[in-house]
């Protein structure tokens, strides 16, 4: 945790202990054992176009967002639902990692976005 500094946020830190912050830990020092560009090329997605036009998307989208999320600036979430067509927010009370009730919400709206029902998850 000391590693990332204020990169994340009090409930960030307290939900990344014992097991689980052994395997994010791991997975970071994996994900640059062959330099930082895949993270480099993610940190410039939030300042380049994509290739595509998200005023064409038909599909449906749900915006996920943590509250108290340091990572992925609110701005970014708000551009989004402003810009996809029919684009649902659905706010989490957290920061950026997510909890296993987050987790089972989102793979709820995914079983449902293929249905038409609505979740409630919003």
């Amino acid at each position: 945790m000391a590693a990332l500094g204020d990169l994340v946020s009090a409930v960030d830190v307290a939900a990344l202990t014992g097991d689980f912050a052994a395997y994010v830990a791991a997975s970071f020092r994996q994900a640059v054992t062959n330099g930082i560009w895949g993270w480099f090329d993610d940190d410039l997605a939030f300042t380049r176009p994509w290739g595509f036009d998200l005023h064409a998307i038909a599909a449906p989208v749900s915006i996920w967002y943590g509250t108290q999320d340091v990572l992925a600036p609110r701005a970014h979430s708000d551009y989004l639902i402003a810009t996809i067509p029919g684009a649902s927010r659905n706010e989490l009370v957290g920061g950026h990692v997510l909890s296993d009730d987050d987790v089972a919400s989102i793979y709820q709206w995914l079983t449902d976005a293929g249905t038409g029902v609505s979740t409630g998850w919003r």
